[in-house]
């Protein structure tokens, strides 16, 4: 498992600056946070799908494939939905 890397305080003017970041600083490091279905995480997921179905051999790898039709728009939507109305 790749271990994620803790960015510390002066990381910070690596980031994107169009980017609203959201943030909580403890013992001198840097934890970002997303809003739940963030516009650009569900782009970047809508997108993702669209290309790993695209590809052919995607279908050899049956969790890929899987995974990249959850990651369609329409399944997303649904779990906003839900999460919105209570369901989830």
């Amino acid at each position: 498992m790749v271990e994620q890397k803790k960015l510390k305080l002066g990381d910070v003017v690596m980031l994107d600056k169009r980017t609203k970041i959201n943030y909580i600083i403890k013992k001198k490091h840097l934890c970002i946070t997303n809003k739940i279905f963030d516009e650009n995480i569900c782009q970047f997921l809508s997108d993702l799908s669209k290309n790993l179905l695209k590809v052919k051999e995607s279908k050899l790898y049956p969790d890929l494939y899987a995974f990249a039709y959850w990651c369609r728009t329409s399944n997303i939507k649904r779990y906003k939905k839900n999460y919105q109305t209570g369901r989830i």
